[in-house]
């Protein structure tokens, strides 16, 4: 017998801020575990932080005392019936085989619908069972026709870091690839070429494009002159799901596209400091596969320094041994 929906007791309301209040079993727990924190029982605080914590809610410490607030925003229902997540961990897992089709190809819908519109377009001749899987906030605008294409609507800022953290959440298919930026010369026909690379088990990631770096501080296009590729752009950046789930969390503080990409290219690269690395490997020459924005910007320089903090001193990640060599007593 399910529950009568009108006699549900709605949420109650901070009149100060507007926020859902926690639930009373929530506020008791807050209580014992200030208590306990008076008492110095810092094991059954802890506990008790957990609990509170598992179900979404964070506590907020000010001396001995603590207030409960969402962890994260609540999820909301639309006119259709449709669910606009509040955050990423409130999309629901796929939790079946990943084996549904060849690929899953990911994209943030843009306010303009016709930019989605065009990518659908471009996949009439993708291989059979692709699935095609779309981001959307708030802002984001989609074309009437969407075929068979799987719609996740968040009410957050879908930025590249939350896109890569919903794909790997609802990819069905053993390959994902950012549908983003494609090229002209990308087109749907490449996309097996594409998941081929992946078929070397040598290879940690795999894009249109790729890019080199002397010392994991910058990068340039990669071509045949440069050597092999250190990362990937993001515009068609090709991983195997299981690689990203055994490597998840996605940081979703990126905010520039060119720089997550290679973030997420060295972690799928990487296999520890004393195992070789993994390859990069691109599918097209690189003419202009630069990263998307000029690092004058704040948050792009945010961003770079992300990569530097976790990969700074990996320099066994470079693929050019001299350049490793320099770099390693530059910044010795």
């Amino acid at each position: 017998m399910t529950d009568d929906p009108s006699t549900t007791p709605k949420p109650r309301l901070s009149r100060r801020t507007g926020e859902t209040l926690p639930p009373p079993e929530l506020r008791a727990l807050a209580r014992e575990r200030s208590e306990a924190r008076r008492a110095q029982d810092w094991v059954e605080a802890d506990r008790l932080r957990s609990i509170i914590e598992a179900q979404g809610w964070k506590v907020v410490d000010k001396g001995a005392e603590g207030r409960v607030i969402r962890a994260h925003p609540e999820d909301v229902i639309e006119d259709d019936g449709s669910i606009r997540h509040g955050w990423t961990g409130a999309v629901p897992i796929v939790d079946e085989p990943r084996t549904a089709g060849p690929v899953t190809i990911v994209a943030r819908a843009t306010p303009d619908a016709d930019d989605i519109a065009r990518l659908i377009s471009r996949l009439t001749d993708a291989p059979t069972g692709t699935q095609v899987l779309l981001v959307a906030d708030a802002q984001a605008a989609l074309p009437g026709d969407l075929g068979a294409a799987e719609v996740v609507r968040l009410s957050g800022t879908a930025s590249p870091g939350v896109l890569l953290a919903t794909a790997l959440r609802r990819a069905r298919t053993p390959v994902v690839v950012v549908g983003e930026g494609w090229p002209a010369e990308a087109t749907a026909e490449r996309i097996p070429g594409l998941i081929r690379l992946l078929d070397d088990p040598h290879v940690g990631v795999a894009g249109w494009w790729g890019l080199v770096s002397s010392d994991l501080r910058h990068l340039s296009p990669a071509d045949a002159t440069t050597g092999d590729p250190v990362t990937v752009a993001w515009p068609g950046m090709a991983f195997r799901t299981a690689d990203g789930l055994a490597r998840d969390p996605v940081d979703e503080g990126f905010h520039d596209p060119g720089m997550l990409a290679a973030w997420w290219s060295l972690v799928l690269r990487d296999e520890g400091p004393d195992i070789p690395p993994r390859t990069a490997r691109a599918l097209l020459d690189a003419t202009n596969a630069g990263l998307s924005t000029p690092l004058r910007d704040r948050a792009v320089r945010r961003d770079r320094y992300r990569i530097i903090d976790r990969f700074g001193g990996r320099y066994d990640l470079l693929t050019d041994p001299i350049a490793a060599d320099r770099s390693r007593a530059l910044h010795r």
